[in-house]
């Protein structure tokens, strides 16, 4: 449970979990002003959409990544193609 201030959680109140998401060393940068109003789902697809990139489009090695079920993810990225908002091109 992540509790802020206020009726919106912001980045200032989670300062704590950037500095744990930041990239190790020899890990790709993370824009992390680009983050900043996007809303957890723009965020999850993103991610999903980065990380099955990053494993030429395999399923199984994105949601092993991504720590989530195959069928979590293939429901996911359906649900995003039937909705126009997911294109992938590897």
């Amino acid at each position: 449970m992540i509790l802020g201030s206020g009726r919106t959680l912001s980045l200032t109140d989670i300062s704590w979990l950037l500095d744990e998401l930041q990239p190790r060393c020899g890990a790709d940068s993370l824009d992390l002003s680009r983050l900043a109003g996007a809303t957890l789902e723009e965020l999850e697809q993103k991610a999903i959409l980065a990380t099955l990139r990053r494993t030429d489009g395999n399923q199984t090695k994105a949601a092993k990544v991504l720590g989530i079920s195959d069928r979590t993810l293939r429901d996911k990225v359906k649900r995003y193609r039937s909705q126009g908002r997911l294109q992938l091109t590897v």
